[in-house]
């Protein structure tokens, strides 16, 4: 119906792979490997970017496809600002702590409201 494009999609599916290798790698430096990191602070950011990063940008990709709307993918594209914000080390007051509760917010309304689709067509 509405979706956005196809490359569009292949771009949040890759930061969501790129979410995940960062998270395992900052997950190993955890367990005390000595592994560079860019900022040793970044230890920190292996959580947010596990769950958010990679389970919610890609959980919430899938729901915006079977939603099928344009307006859904704004699950993925909150949490992509949020990691990225995050990432880059942008002050806390702009994105990190305020997109993070909109973005799951978002992500439940849809996917309560795509189960009731889901029932409703059955």
């Amino acid at each position: 119906m509405n979706a956005p494009p196809r490359p569009l999609r292949f771009l949040f599916i890759g930061f969501a792979g790129l979410s995940l290798l960062s998270g395992v790698w900052i997950g190993i430096a955890r367990l005390g490997v000595a592994l560079p990191l860019p900022n040793p602070a970044m230890i920190a950011l292996h959580g947010p970017l596990m769950t958010i990063g990679f389970l919610l940008t890609l959980i919430g990709l899938e729901r915006a496809a079977a939603v099928d709307r344009w307006w859904v993918y704004g699950i993925p594209l909150l949490s992509v600002v949020s990691i990225a914000a995050s990432i880059l080390g942008l002050p806390q007051k702009l994105f990190s702590p305020s997109s993070r509760p909109h973005c799951s917010c978002c992500f439940s309304i849809i996917f309560f409201a795509s189960g009731e689709k889901n029932i409703s067509s059955s």
